[in-house]
């Protein structure tokens, strides 16, 4: 007969194989959240990126939108730059100064590989500040095409398109909208 002890002494350890099952348990488990865990990461790296490609796009219309429709007039050239279906030369009026033709602000919009530049020219009696900025980093294309010759035009149909790639996704963002002039 087999003593007391001795089935006392059996009854605490665990077999190799309940330890290999547990190990493998850990395993699968760890292997389960890792790939959530990177799942959750691609998912946000590609929705930030989303995100980011549309708040460029938009922003990038809205001061578009609304430099032309405060524009005095699409100028024809503006120094070294030409009113063209890449760039765009709006003639402002002076911000804080006398309601005087002769005086202008200007702000060319120019595509420059993949960026949209906003390139501020203040005229000296201006409150306008001068300054040369990127307002969309994810440009794809960009088209201006005037409805008459500038500075006869009295609209601009703006074609913009948006592009930012993460991680094998591409994200994309496309607008044509046509925008008045109200000071014509």
């Amino acid at each position: 007969m087999v003593s007391n002890r001795f089935l006392q002494s059996m009854k605490c350890g665990f077999t190799i194989a309940e330890a290999v099952v547990v190990l493998a348990i850990v395993a699968l488990g760890t292997v389960v959240l890792g790939s959530v865990v990177v799942w959750q990461s691609s998912f946000y790296a590609q929705e930030s990126k989303r995100i980011d490609v549309l708040e460029a796009h938009n922003a990038a219309l809205e001061a578009m939108s609304r430099d032309i429709r405060t524009g005095r007039s699409i100028a024809t050239t503006y120094g070294e730059y030409t009113s063209s279906t890449t760039t765009l030369v709006i003639a402002l009026p002076v911000l804080g100064g006398e309601d005087d033709d002769a005086a202008s602000d200007y702000v060319i919009y120019r595509a420059s590989s993949t960026q949209l530049r906003r390139v501020v020219v203040a005229d000296e009696e201006s409150e306008r500040i001068s300054g040369d900025r990127v307002i969309d980093v994810f440009l794809d294309t960009v088209a201006f095409d005037y409805d008459g010759t500038p500075p006869d035009t009295q609209a601009v149909t703006i074609t913009i398109g948006s592009k930012g790639i993460t991680r094998g996704v591409t994200h994309t963002a496309n607008d044509a909208i046509i925008i008045r002039l109200r000071n014509k």
